[in-house]
């Protein structure tokens, strides 16, 4: 969630789920409307630290990343994430196949925002590489 810098995850628009079959518990993000518009959002983002909104953090989040091993381990696999399956050679593909997939639909989607000008949807694979780009880790322990 952080990766893609979804501030709506710290307060609402996640759900908390346990996998019986590997007893593991699961963050599973929905409604990621908000998403790939930060790319200036720290590591602890939706923490008590770093709110979202006055009061859009998450207690989760701000515990478990005030343990420095766990923390530690957060940022070296956020970093790793962002040098491999989020690097641009392997995004970009990936942004511009969805976008030719939705095109044809997009252009004639009278609902969507600035529905009647459609610049700002033919623009969006643009702007959504420019955060893959622009994205920064800065993963100081503390």
């Amino acid at each position: 969630m952080v990766l893609v810098a979804d501030t709506d995850s710290a307060r609402h628009n996640v759900y908390m789920v346990h996998d019986l079959a590997t007893d593991k518990w699961e963050l599973i993000p929905w409604d990621l409307e908000i998403a790939l518009g930060d790319t200036t959002a720290p590591i602890d983002m939706g923490t008590q630290q770093h709110p979202v909104s006055p009061g859009g953090w998450n207690m989760l989040r701000t515990r478990v990343l005030a343990v420095p091993e766990f923390r530690a381990y957060y940022c070296r696999r956020l970093a790793e994430y962002m040098d491999t399956i989020f690097a641009d050679a392997r995004m970009y593909p990936q942004v511009d196949a969805a976008y030719r997939a939705i095109e044809e639909y997009g252009l004639l989607d009278w609902r969507k925002i600035d529905w009647e000008d459609n610049s700002t949807f033919v623009a969006s694979p643009g702007s959504i590489k420019n955060f893959i780009t622009s994205a920064k880790c800065s993963c100081a322990a503390r």
